[in-house]
């Protein structure tokens, strides 16, 4: 899985959203934010996470041209062949 955080305690964390929340809690007193300023803003970003998370790189993306995993989601047509492009 992309992205991944090791932390200082060997833990490695995956997935977009925990590792910005794990950021911003351990070092949101240094600026500037990762997490934007409004709430209107925050809700934009959690959404565009969520529809990259459950449309773009969603192991259910079965459509020609996508791939099952996070990484490639994107796949040649000369590498892949015709039904994937």
């Amino acid at each position: 899985k992309v992205p991944g955080l090791v932390r200082d305690d060997g833990v490695t964390v995956f997935e977009s959203q925990v590792v910005l929340n794990y950021l911003e809690d351990e070092y949101g007193e240094h600026k500037p934010s990762f997490k934007p300023a409004t709430p209107k803003e925050r809700c934009h970003m959690e959404l565009q996470i969520r529809i990259h998370d459950l449309y773009v790189a969603s192991p259910n993306c079965t459509a020609a041209g996508f791939s099952h995993s996070q990484g490639a989601m994107y796949l040649s047509r000369a590498w892949h062949g015709e039904a994937r492009g």
